[in-house]
């Protein structure tokens, strides 16, 4: 190749730009995934996942998800 990379320090490159590729894209808001699961549009485990993506600790996605099932028991 003409830059003179190995294929391992390539395929890290690669990895890198991957990761920052998925660093930019636009994924649900918090405020969005509550919606989604109240609407059983996605999943418990899916919630769980896509707010752990936003930064949340698992503690508090429980405790966020836990109000979520209350204000939507409040409704009824």
């Amino acid at each position: 190749n003409t830059l003179n990379l190995s294929g391992s320090h390539i395929e890290i490159l690669i990895d890198q730009w991957k990761i920052n590729r998925f660093e930019d894209m636009k994924i649900p808001s918090k405020a969005d995934l509550a919606k989604l699961v109240m609407y059983d549009i996605i999943t418990t485990d899916r919630y769980k996942e896509e707010m752990f993506k936003l930064g949340y600790n698992p503690e508090y996605i429980d405790w966020y998800l836990e109000l979520e099932f209350a204000i939507k028991k409040a409704k009824k």
